[in-house]
């Protein structure tokens, strides 16, 4: 039974539009289209989509540096 209590959405970034889910998939769909092609499905700029997939791009690539250097310590 549900209750009637909105749920708290987790946002991209504060004040966007955004929902960290949407974002994420977003980010997965860049792997197999363009951003543009992205943009226009979705409805939005180019530009915001290209600021999703540049973040998650960024937050691998810290992630995979933290990995390495914990391996080789």
């Amino acid at each position: 039974m549900q209750s009637n209590r909105s749920r708290r959405l987790r946002f991209f970034q504060p004040y966007s539009r955004v929902t960290h889910r949407l974002a994420a998939y977003i980010h997965e769909l860049c792997k197999m289209l363009t951003i543009t092609e992205l943009a226009k499905y979705f409805g939005m700029n180019w530009k915001t989509v290209k600021a999703i997939d540049k973040f998650f791009l960024n937050d691998n690539t810290r992630r995979l540096t933290i990995s390495i250097f914990a391996y080789w310590q």
